[in-house]
């Protein structure tokens, strides 16, 4: 919410409101895009919580054999992606309100550096980082479904 109201009050207190209006609203969808997909990492964490807590085996209900992660690995992955969404936002909107002549890198690339990092981590699965096995069983399932009229 902090960074609602910091990006707001950049864009009401900046003399070129509508340069910086029709800039922020081709960017700012590519960042809701990708806050879609945090939101549901971190409701699918509350949900397992909510199985764990109630004692409902959802491991025996939806037949998964290892490819389960635990509460902890998806509320560390949901906290990864949150980090690294905030401080990207944070970025652009520091840029775009100071307007210096010289950033890092152009704000304009913090949503696709995010998707990047995002799509990297699904689809280029480790076998130790934060549940490979069931990156892999994604990517086997992902594969089934898109070849299956082909068989």
């Amino acid at each position: 919410m902090f960074y609602l109201i910091t990006f707001f009050y950049h864009l009401i207190s900046d003399h070129n409101l509508e340069y910086v209006t029709k800039r922020s609203d081709q960017v700012l969808v590519m960042f809701r895009g990708i806050f879609l997909f945090i939101l549901y990492q971190w409701l699918l964490g509350w949900n397992v919580y909510g199985w764990n807590k109630y004692n409902v085996n959802y491991k025996l209900i939806f037949k998964f054999n290892y490819h389960y992660s635990s509460l902890v690995d998806i509320l560390k992955r949901a906290s990864i992606f949150t980090f690294i969404y905030i401080l990207s936002f944070s970025y652009y909107a520091e840029m775009l309100a100071l307007k210096q002549s010289k950033p890092l890198f152009n704000p304009d690339y913090c949503p696709f550096i995010i998707w990047v990092i995002y799509l990297g981590y699904i689809f280029f699965p480790s076998g130790s980082v934060l549940n490979g096995e069931g990156r892999w069983y994604f990517i086997k399932l992902l594969k089934s479904c898109l070849f299956s009229s082909f068989y």
